[in-house]
């Protein structure tokens, strides 16, 4: 890890998610002071698997606490983004004593899908607290032989 990547030196890993590892590795660079405040603000991402198939990429990302309607997904060029919003009151009164709770929570992250993906034929589905996308891949171009007349 001398390159200051959670990587070893030499590996790569898939440009289609070339970012993935990005807010891990700010957090290695950060001063000391603010690698708290950085790992607080990262626990607050849901957490991430990707797995590449023969004809897709497969993301499951930790999402508890939202309804579907509450997350949207969206490609621009070839940035994936995925967000989710909710809010949330709540009242309650007993005699003299008076409470009134408000709470926000809002999440985002952010892929670059590179020219491995097609845009296309993306679906997604929620269940039980998990988002499941799946990506397909674009064919490889074959290697066609052209005769020389």
């Amino acid at each position: 890890m001398r390159n200051g990547n959670l990587l070893p030196n030499g590996w790569k890993h898939s440009a289609i998610f070339g970012d993935l590892f990005n807010d891990f590795n700010t957090l290695l660079a950060a001063a000391p002071e603010r690698r708290v405040l950085e790992a607080r603000a990262l626990n607050r991402l849901g957490a991430t698997d990707i797995v590449e198939s023969e004809k897709a990429f497969h993301l499951q990302i930790d999402l508890p606490g939202f309804t579907k309607e509450q997350i949207k997904v969206e490609v621009i060029a070839d940035r994936l983004t995925i967000r989710a919003e909710k809010s949330e009151e709540s009242e309650k009164s007993e005699k003299a004593f008076h409470l009134r709770e408000r709470g926000y929570d809002a999440f985002e992250r952010r892929f670059n899908l590179g020219d491995r993906a097609r845009y296309d034929g993306i679906t997604a589905k929620y269940e039980n607290g998990v988002l499941l996308l799946e990506i397909p891949k674009k064919e490889l171009a074959q290697q066609q032989i052209i005769p020389i007349g």
